[in-house]
């Protein structure tokens, strides 16, 4: 079980990328260039990132993707920040990438032991960045059930057992609850249309209880919370589809991992391929039967 928030798996994935960029840089070396001539002179660095093998090459471009995953989840972590993180997370992604893509600068030289220097400030610069997200002292749990998940169970005491604790917020997605509505009157199966109608109905009955948008207490120690909000598709990962239902749920999580970055927050869902999505999007799973 995967007891990280969003911001320590960031930052796990950040010192791989660090990492694995740094050594391929000691391996590439730095050739000086001069491109004046005795009647032209050029404004130009003089030192040059030599030629890459093809391997390489094929390592840098793995880097690469790796860290395009981390840059595009920052940047919709700080959708609607401040104008001033913003304006330095976009500075510190950029020094960052002149490394990714080699680019040459006047602060490229022939020895190493400067370059690298120069090149952990600037991995540094991203990580005060993702320091921002786990400031955050209480690490509350949030579970987040999918429509298969609360049709095996809609009881959240139930939920205790793959949460390993009795505290957490519950969280109810309005695609979820729409999804329940269609199998209640549309799905062939009537075992399928009975198990969400007694969802819905369990549903009801803590609407009864108080403000679910406020969420209401269950046994003591679970907060069950229902959202009205629909995910935005126009500001999430590029490559969710909003067409999509398991996509549409993946960008509900992302934007409760934006809301609460030093929290811990499962998806719940046995589905194999929204599983396979989660991975891709940095959260974690939990799987009840």
């Amino acid at each position: 079980m995967n007891n990280q928030s969003l911001s320590e798996k960031l930052g796990c994935h950040f010192e791989k990328v660090v990492s694995d960029l740094r050594h391929l840089l000691q391996e590439i070396k730095v050739r000086f260039v001069n491109l004046s001539s005795p009647n032209i002179a050029v404004v130009a660095p003089n030192y040059y990132w030599n030629q890459r093998t093809p391997q390489q090459e094929n390592t840098r471009i793995r880097i690469k993707r790796d860290y395009e995953r981390l840059s595009e989840m920052l940047s919709l972590l700080l959708m609607q920040a401040p104008n001033d993180v913003t304006r330095r997370f976009a500075d510190a992604d950029k020094r960052f990438r002149m490394w990714v893509e080699l680019e040459s600068d006047w602060g490229l030289s022939e020895s190493m032991p400067d370059n690298l220097r120069q090149f952990d400030n600037a991995a540094k610069d991203v990580v005060e960045i993702l320091s921002i997200f786990g400031q955050k002292s209480d690490r509350e749990r949030l579970l987040i059930p999918d429509t298969n998940s609360l049709l095996v169970s809609c009881d959240p005491v139930a939920y205790r057992k793959v949460a390993m604790q009795n505290t957490f917020i519950f969280v109810l997605l309005p695609s979820v609850l729409g999804e329940l509505d269609k199998l209640k009157y549309l799905h062939r199966n009537p075992d399928v249309r009975d198990k969400a109608e007694k969802a819905i109905k369990r549903i009801k009955g803590w609407r009864n209880q108080g403000s679910l948008t406020d969420g209401v207490v269950i046994d003591k120690t679970i907060v069950v919370k229902a959202w009205h909000k629909e995910p935005d598709m126009d500001n999430t990962l590029s490559w969710l589809d909003g067409t999509v239902q398991d996509d549409r749920i993946i960008a509900s999580v992302l934007f409760a991992q934006a809301e609460n970055a030093s929290s811990v927050i499962y998806l719940v869902t046995g589905d194999i391929n929204l599983q396979n999505k989660a991975d891709a999007a940095f959260i974690s799973i939990l799987e009840i039967t």
